[in-house]
């Protein structure tokens, strides 16, 4: 799937027994996302192994709710399986960079008091 604009990609859902999906903003508000399946194919599906795979690249604690990729500002967060525990899913949130944001807050990392 070739996206218009990858910097405007906000988060890939991966849900077992569900079609992935991404969710692509037309611009700079969530609120104007729109769903687009990873696959053409209808029929294609995500699997345990695929979140299987997810989460053992993301690392972390498999106890947790919640994981950062190495070296990106990517976020991961599960959904469990209430009665089993079992994770059913995960939700990757892509994070960006923001050009810029260093000299619009330099007062605030200059300043001298560090509380």
């Amino acid at each position: 799937i070739a996206f218009d604009d990858p910097p405007l990609l906000r988060k890939i859902v991966l849900d077992v027994g569900c079609r992935p999906k991404a969710f692509h903003c037309r611009g700079a508000e969530p609120q104007g996302a729109r769903r687009l399946y990873l696959n053409e194919d209808p029929s294609v599906r995500c699997s345990q192994d695929d979140v299987a795979h997810i989460l053992e690249r993301a690392g972390g604690d498999p106890g947790c709710e919640a994981a950062v990729i190495p070296r990106t500002a990517h976020r991961v967060r599960l959904l469990r399986s209430p009665v089993e525990g079992g994770v059913l899913g995960v939700t990757i949130r892509l994070g960006h960079v923001l050009n810029g944001i260093c000299g619009m807050i330099s007062d605030i990392l200059d300043d001298g008091d560090r509380s």
